[in-house]
């Protein structure tokens, strides 16, 4: 137990070192090592076509301002739900931005199709025709809607597959226009997979995917039933104890799915008018720099919902946070900024860890505050390994991290000291 505390104290000491002092070591900007797809950072590909009316028009005409680039078909029912958005975002421009869609007409039924569809819904934001599939190779378009924004400077700021509402499309344009990122070398694993995934007339991202298998790892880990280490349990309870294990299971799918829903309905509470004219759009992979905060209040509200009245709570916390750090990791693999290709394994890594330690004899909560620390240490060492041009800084993530773990390793510390 002491040597349990000691670890504990370290892990937490080295957490903000490397949080506060690591960014000093971290390598500058690289170049891009030639990814399969334009990468965040990287120069966007030269793209010239024609307009319905035969006019060329280039990408680089629009350079010194912010590019919101969309590649859709009429076919395409995610690329249909999201048109009334892009029309929305065409008529109400933030100042030094653009919209330009291609259609790639090379993939159409008929040259003609596009058109007719235009014409049906009175869409007027501006279009290019890609009937040789020239831009869909070169930007790599695998699936429909992709979505790339572009600073004045020319460079790939963000890319999405998928259907995005007016105001993720807003956010990610306005944040364009503030510059590129530091361009960086396209390690992660997101490198060599699809962006999507197609499942009949549809599409699921890729990222979507292994966040499902992160979900699905995180509670097949924290449901197995294993001895309990806690030696002021009785006998009968040593064996095994599947109480805690099934509660560690369901406040897996709890965060889960509060997370889904809280990134969603976030979006939906600001914005309800897209979801009523798009029913469509609750069905696709939320997006925008709310998403990740929503997801936190989401799943933090089930899974305490969840937890109400469980006398043993702390235990299973103790349960579920190895897992629930092994499912992060699996998830961050399909980040699409290479510059966080080391993010995945340090999650693993450290859920494995965590895993190994909980055999460890304590106290119910120790477990899960090892989790916590190693996690919080995961999330600041694997930024080490973030090219930047500019000056280390901390990221609201790190921070989150370092004080949730802390805090919570000075409630356990505090809980368990005697008088």
């Amino acid at each position: 137990m002491i040597g349990l505390r000691r670890m504990h104290a370290t892990l937490a000491a080295a957490v903000w070192a490397v949080l506060l002092l690591g960014g000093a070591f971290r390598p500058g900007a690289a170049t891009p090592d030639g990814p399969p797809r334009p990468a965040v950072g990287s120069p966007a590909p030269a793209l010239e076509l024609a307009d319905p009316t035969g006019q060329t028009v280039r990408l680089a005409d629009f350079r010194g301002r912010a590019v919101f680039l969309n590649f859709w078909a009429s076919w395409c029912g995610p690329c249909r739900a999201e048109m009334p958005e892009i029309q929305r975002l065409a008529e109400s421009l933030p100042d030094g931005t653009a919209v330009l869609t291609v259609n790639l007409t090379g993939r159409e039924a008929s040259p003609s199709a596009p058109l007719a569809y235009l014409a049906e819904h009175g869409y007027s934001f501006p279009v290019l025709l890609d009937p040789r599939d020239e831009a869909g190779t070169a930007f790599q378009v695998a699936s429909m809607p992709t979505s790339l924004f572009i600073s004045p400077e020319g460079a790939v700021t963000a890319r999405v597959a998928g259907p995005l509402t007016y105001r993720a499309m807003r956010e990610y344009l306005t944040a364009a226009v503030s510059g590129p990122p530091s361009a960086t070398a396209g390690r992660s694993l997101n490198r060599w997979l699809p962006e999507s995934v197609p499942l009949g007339p549809a599409a699921l991202p890729t990222r979507a995917l292994l966040w499902l298998a992160g979900v699905l790892l995180a509670a097949a880990v924290a449901g197995v039933p294993r001895p309990v280490t806690d030696a002021r349990r009785s006998a009968a309870e040593a064996e095994s104890d599947p109480g805690p294990s099934l509660r560690a299971r369901e406040l897996v799918l709890n965060l889960a799915v509060g997370g889904v829903l809280g990134a969603k309905l976030l979006y939906v509470l600001m914005d309800p008018g897209a979801y009523v004219r798009s029913p469509a759009l609750l069905l696709a992979f939320p997006y925008g720099r709310l998403a990740l905060p929503g997801a936190v209040a989401g799943g933090l509200a089930l899974s305490l919902w969840g937890l109400r009245g469980v006398p043993d709570s702390a235990t299973v916390w103790d349960r579920a946070l190895p897992g629930l750090l092994l499912g992060a990791g699996v998830g961050a693999l399909a980040s699409p900024d290479p510059a966080d290709w080391a993010l995945g394994p340090a999650l693993l890594a450290a859920g494995l860890l965590s895993l190994g330690l909980s055999r460890l004899a304590g106290p119910p909560g120790d477990g899960a505050v090892t989790a916590l620390l190693l996690g919080a240490l995961a999330v600041t060492l694997a930024d080490l390994a973030r090219p930047s041009a500019g000056p280390a800084g901390i990221t609201p993530v790190q921070l989150l991290a370092a004080v949730v773990a802390t805090l919570a390793w000075i409630r356990q510390r505090r809980r368990t000291v005697a008088p």
